[in-house]
């Protein structure tokens, strides 16, 4: 998955177990960027071997009686990993800046 074809803009959210939002942009051929929105990072109790952390990201969906209907599903489970990957990452950086941004805020200069 190239950088070019994939935007990725996180809302930190800090909701109990909620940690942030993710919408993803998607560029296609014929139709320019698909906007996804609604992805949700998830603070976890079971440790996410592919991410190194203990954190779930959900595809937007559903709560249908005691289960979930996802509305985004990708049929290439790969696929799938490296844009969680992506989205893990985006949620770092933003976490990261947003920390920094605290830090710096704090200080009197």
């Amino acid at each position: 998955m190239k950088d070019e074809n994939v935007k990725i803009k996180i809302v930190i959210k800090n909701k109990g177990n909620l940690l942030a939002n993710a919408t993803i942009r998607i560029s296609t051929y014929d139709y320019g960027f698909v906007a996804i929105k609604s992805f949700q990072i998830w603070r976890s109790q079971i440790f996410n071997s592919r991410l190194k952390d203990n954190i779930n990201i959900q595809p937007p969906g559903k709560k249908i009686f005691s289960g979930y209907y996802s509305f985004v599903f990708l049929e290439d489970i790969q696929g799938w990993y490296e844009l969680e990957q992506t989205i893990y990452l985006a949620y770092l950086d933003k976490k990261n800046e947003t920390e920094e941004a605290i830090t710096l805020k704090d200080i009197n200069i």
